[in-house]
């Protein structure tokens, strides 16, 4: 993804993000799930927005000499460093260039670089399905939503994952 693509992404989020504030106050409603849709290679992921403590386009990645495999390096966020580890490699996928951070909701701060963002959405419990193809430690499940299904990650799984990746578990 180039750099005039992201910002133009991103500045279809913050007007989407300010829209909101013109819309008549609604009761919060339970019946649905946030997701959010995101590209790493050929693959079509999501995370269940409640997963997530953040989700930005991907600054400066600072490298870490004899880093563990998948661990592209720390960022600096909120004030904090936080460790960036790049998603297709962590999934065993082969992908592009990321231009994404989505910072998890884990015991440390955490984040997951990926390509593409592709959207945001609100879906109904119904649109989620077990996975009858993707049989992996990450993903059990898929979403249908925006006439695409989108394998949904297992947070806890990945958290499992990098602390066996850095001698933790």
């Amino acid at each position: 993804m180039d750099e005039d693509h992201s910002q133009e992404m991103l500045a279809a989020l913050r007007a989407d993000f300010d829209r909101a504030f013109t819309l008549p106050l609604m009761a919060p409603s339970n019946d649905g799930v946030d997701v959010i849709g995101l590209r790493v290679g050929a693959e079509r992921l999501a995370f269940r927005l409640r997963d997530l403590a953040g989700l930005q386009a991907l600054g400066q990645v600072v490298p870490l000499p004899g880093a563990a495999r998948g661990l592209s390096g720390v960022v600096g966020l909120r004030g904090r460093a936080v460790a960036v580890y790049d998603l297709a490699t962590l999934l065993g996928l082969a992908g592009g260039t990321s231009a994404w951070i989505a910072l998890c909701r884990f015991q440390e701060p955490v984040a997951l670089a990926f390509e593409a963002l592709e959207g945001y959405w609100r879906v109904p419990r119904e649109a989620f399905a077990p996975s009858s193809q993707r049989q992996d430690l990450y993903s059990q499940e898929l979403v249908r939503v925006a006439g695409h299904s989108y394998a949904v990650l297992e947070t806890a799984a990945l958290e499992k994952a990098i602390a066996r990746l850095v001698g933790v578990a």
